[in-house]
């Protein structure tokens, strides 16, 4: 930080100096360049130096230690203020990217960050983590670099603008068939089968599926929340579904007989995250089918690609719990059958 002015009122680096002639003639302090302090003359007509005082701090960037914050800082700032806001997931994905990036950028002032250094950071992510990874981190540093402008913390423009990731091509034309659910399903030990069976039959995400009780069984309605975006769900519990709910409720586990939760493993203990995906890809490999072929997220698809088949782009709609048909239309996999024109 540069130091306090001498006088009460005075204007940041206008300075004035006093001739032999008792004259005063006005300067621009550009401060230290090179080692050297550098002051730029403005004349000796006061109004006219402070029209040219305003014109120079009009073009001027505050340096680093003008500014004062840092990227430590504005991820501390974030994580109070954005994050809680936030689904589980996306705090931990946020929290995980944000230390990664403050080990980068930690004591860099956020003025000082450049589109090469966002450009570099989204190569040396994707040549360690993948092209996914890369383009989310800089999503992240994006968002965090825009609160910062918000809050009064940086200055410029957000360097991000301009640097271009890489297009993910993603799973749209992954699409199981029945032969391939079968294939793992004959794999599976009992508890993978619920939770693949619930999944291929709700169409809901892994999480959602997971987290499932008794208390979403209102009536003959499965009720539930999406996790990820707070959108309520209310599925018939009818043919198949009712079946397997009547199944799932019946399951006693070796140590647990009863709980509230709808999937759970041979023990009776809620199956976690970890245990779907690993048993999961040991059923998998048992059945001899690659990773890229069959994951475990593609049966929401499948079953939105199904309701869309046989009943409509609406009717997807509402068991996806998506805001708009083309959301559910841009996510439906394969082309939808029509009949002939005559």
């Amino acid at each position: 930080m540069g130091r306090k002015a001498s006088s009460p009122g005075a204007i940041p680096r206008l300075r004035s100096r006093r001739n032999a002639d008792r004259t005063i003639r006005y300067y621009y302090d550009h401060g230290l360049v090179g080692g050297r302090r550098v002051l730029q003359p403005l004349g000796n007509n006061r109004a006219v130096a402070l029209q040219l005082w305003a014109e120079i701090e009009g073009r001027r960037v505050p340096t680093a230690d003008e500014s004062g914050h840092r990227f430590s800082d504005l991820a501390t700032e974030y994580r109070r203020r954005e994050l809680p806001a936030k689904a589980p997931a996306t705090r931990r994905l946020y929290d995980i990217v944000l230390t990664r990036l403050q080990a980068i950028l930690g004591d860099r002032a956020l003025d000082s960050i450049q589109p090469s250094d966002v450009a570099e950071i989204w190569q040396t992510t994707a040549a360690k983590r993948g092209t996914v990874t890369a383009n989310r981190t800089k999503a992240i540093l994006s968002a965090t670099l825009n609160c910062a402008r918000v809050w009064g913390m940086m200055v410029q423009a957000n360097p991000c603008g301009g640097v271009r990731g890489r297009k993910e091509h993603g799973r749209k034309n992954v699409l199981v068939t029945d032969e391939l659910y079968e294939r793992v399903h004959a794999a599976a030990d009992q508890p993978l089968k619920h939770a693949m069976d619930l999944a291929d039959l709700t169409g809901q995400r892994p999480s959602d599926v997971l987290s499932l009780t008794r208390g979403n069984l209102i009536g003959s309605h499965l009720v539930l929340r999406q996790g990820k975006t707070g959108r309520n769900v209310v599925i018939e519990i009818s043919g198949a579904l009712k079946t397997l709910i009547e199944q799932l409720l019946a399951w006693r586990g070796s140590e647990i007989d009863m709980s509230p939760y709808l999937v759970r493993d041979e023990k009776g203990n809620p199956l976690s995250k970890g245990q779907l995906r690993s048993r999961f890809d040991r059923a998998r490999e048992l059945a001899q089918i690659d990773k890229t072929t069959f994951q475990f997220r593609d049966l929401r698809a499948r079953s939105v690609t199904r309701k869309a088949i046989n009943e409509g782009l609406e009717e997807a709609q509402r068991l996806a719990g998506h805001s708009s048909p083309n959301m559910t239309a841009h996510y439906s996999r394969g082309a939808r059958p029509v009949k002939p024109s005559r």
